[in-house]
């Protein structure tokens, strides 16, 4: 599994990883409340583990590294 980075906003890492395959999953900083979610219907084939894949690849994603 990817190492979860640390809040991209206040730099915490009191962090809630919620992943649910039939609906909504997320990931949530406990000290601003930034999240990143994923909403999964239930008639998709996507695993536990490939819906927390993606939503730690995406709360990873930080502006900077996107620049050219």
């Amino acid at each position: 599994m990817t190492e979860i980075k640390l809040c991209p906003h206040c730099g915490g890492d009191r962090l809630t990883v919620y992943v649910d395959k039939y609906d909504t999953s997320y990931i949530e900083c406990a000290d601003c409340h930034a999240a990143v979610l994923s909403h999964v219907c239930g008639c998709t084939d996507g695993s536990v583990s490939q819906i927390l894949d993606l939503l730690i690849e995406n709360w990873n994603r930080r502006a900077e590294e996107e620049e050219i």
